[in-house]
């Protein structure tokens, strides 16, 4: 796991956590950076579990969180985890923290007994694409001009990485 910026730890989320995990979530996602404009409903509620999420914080200050999941609820499928959101404060960009949550998201995929974690990505966020591949993920497929997104389209990539055991 690489070492963590001064002050910074992980943890599994809380309920408590909600209203800091919803804030988070409204800065950094907007209508260019995600389909949706916030992925706050697909991380939480609809049956998503506190467990699945972790937390990055620095002085009781949530800066980041990852939730995983399963893929789907076909039972050929049960091997495949999906990464649902990795979200990290603008200012603590490039401080690891993204690398660091990946990081503990594969490794409690691969605790739970998943072989396959996958994810999709905006085709027009490099730096994110970037930190996918740094960690291990693959492109897989492109879905192009799945998205419209300040009047232009944006593919969606789809990425996984295998688990090993």
């Amino acid at each position: 796991m690489p070492e963590l910026a001064a002050g910074l730890h992980l943890r599994v989320a809380t309920p408590e956590d909600l209203g800091a995990l919803e804030a988070l979530d409204r800065r950094v996602w907007d209508d260019q950076s995600s389909p949706t404009g916030s992925v706050s409903g697909a991380a939480f509620g609809a049956g998503r579990a506190f467990e699945d999420t972790w937390v990055a914080v620095r002085v009781g200050r949530v800066l980041g969180f990852v939730t995983i999941g399963r893929r789907t609820q076909l039972a050929s499928n049960r091997h495949v985890a999906v990464v649902r959101v990795l979200a990290v404060a603008p200012e603590c960009r490039g401080e690891g923290l993204g690398l660091a949550l990946l990081q503990r998201a594969k490794e409690e995929a691969r605790r739970r007994g998943y072989r396959k974690l996958s994810l999709t990505v905006l085709g027009s966020n490099g730096p994110a694409l970037r930190l996918y591949q740094r960690v291990g993920f693959v492109i897989e497929g492109r879905l192009r001009g799945e998205f419209e997104l300040g009047g232009r389209l944006v593919d969606d990539v789809l990425l996984g990485c295998a688990l090993d055991p």
